[in-house]
């Protein structure tokens, strides 16, 4: 079967002492996906930001019309970004900073045989 990858990692933002990001653990329920096929990955942060519960999360999905998936209690919002990628952002919510998170993203791979596609995202506390 001829698939594409998919590599995530999050970044955790809004951490008030420390020096620089700190990187979080995500995991993701998909990794591989027919080349051309439409998917759904969802997103699953591990833990909030020492203690933090996080607020907001942002994505940059690698491909045109990522849509973003609903989350109760979060408003989303999805914007091109001028380079063939879509800004997919949830905010308005809070997740405690002891349970993990889901946030789906629908896209389309691209038709590219063995192309990686990364997610790197945002995780504000």
């Amino acid at each position: 079967m001829v698939r594409t990858l998919i590599s995530t990692g999050f970044v955790l933002a809004g951490l008030a002492l420390a020096p620089g990001p700190a990187f979080a653990h995500t995991d993701a329920d998909l990794v591989a996906v027919a080349a051309g096929d439409e998917a759904t990955i969802t997103l699953e942060p591990n833990h909030g930001c020492d203690g933090s519960p996080t607020i907001q999360v942002a994505v940059r999905a690698p491909v045109e019309a990522a849509v973003p998936g609903e989350v109760d209690g979060w408003s989303v919002t999805a914007e091109p970004d001028g380079s063939g990628r879509t800004v997919l952002r949830w905010t308005g919510g809070v997740l405690p900073a002891d349970q993990r998170g889901a946030f789906p993203v629908t896209f389309t791979a691209p038709d590219t045989v063995g192309a990686l596609l990364t997610f790197p995202s945002v995780q504000y506390c």
